[in-house]
């Protein structure tokens, strides 16, 4: 006689219901549907006419190449600082070395071994040819 609470839980056959050894799969949920808005029908009729004519992969493209121009515009903008502030500490560097060279002694704040070094640093061609090098390429 079968019971009101459904089968035993060792009984087998029709009644025990599904097999353990089957996977339980999730229901896949419906595909939106369209609002239905004058407005999403506008937007899409915009999007297939824009498909058709090419015109996103001729947008896309140009967005790529303004993004990349802003970061060459950007790096141009952080060199050029960075050499006006060269040229300042050069500039200055050169302005102490003449001063140790008019002044008297008793003006003189730099020791012999600092003068040499500046120098050193003033009188390097690398400074002057990574300047040049930029400026030659840029103009």
């Amino acid at each position: 006689m079968p019971s009101s609470q459904g089968p035993s839980p060792g009984s087998w056959g029709p009644q025990s219901g599904p097999s353990p050894h089957l996977a339980v799969y999730k229901q896949v949920p419906p595909y939106p549907q369209p609002d239905g808005t004058p407005e999403s029908y506008r937007r899409a009729q915009e999007e297939s006419y824009a498909i058709n004519e090419r015109r996103l992969i001729y947008e896309a493209k140009q967005g790529e190449h303004s993004r990349n121009e802003d970061l060459r515009d950007q790096i141009h903008l952080a060199v050029v600082v960075g050499i006006w502030c060269a040229v300042f500490a050069l500039l200055a560097a050169f302005f102490v070395w003449v001063f140790h060279l008019l002044a008297p002694e008793e003006w003189q704040f730099l020791t012999a071994q600092r003068i040499s070094k500046l120098e050193s640093i003033m009188t390097t061609g690398s400074i002057a040819t990574l300047i040049a090098n930029y400026f030659r390429q840029r103009l």
